[in-house]
């Protein structure tokens, strides 16, 4: 809706005007789990949980509902082809450090 609009613009604002100055990282430095390319979901270094976050897809997954404004989008990407992989690379990642789960969570 228009809060999506509005934060496109900005960013597009922001590339604008920074562009002279501005190096953008190679794709596969900010990978999302809902793109369908095979190709950047294999080079990854990191992965961008963008709109979705680890616990709503859990929460779906597990529940069947999503709050708040990522309900829609739950639903939306539900048959996106690297989803579960992504939170398999989060689960990995989480166990990593016992920390990291409690950052996130005290960040969400």
């Amino acid at each position: 809706g228009q809060e999506l609009a509005s934060a496109w613009f900005y960013h597009e604002a922001y590339l604008e005007f920074y562009k002279k100055d501005l190096t953008l990282l190679e794709p596969q430095f900010n990978v999302k789990p809902h793109w369908k390319s095979i190709h950047g979901w294999r080079d990854k270094k990191i992965l961008h949980f963008h709109h979705l976050k680890p616990h709503d897809i859990l929460q779906y997954w597990l529940e069947g509902t999503c709050s708040g404004p990522s309900s829609k989008l739950c639903q939306a990407h539900q048959d996106e082809p690297f989803l579960c992989d992504g939170i398999q690379c989060f689960a990995r990642a989480a166990t990593l450090d016992p920390n990291i789960i409690d950052a996130y969570c005290r960040d969400i």
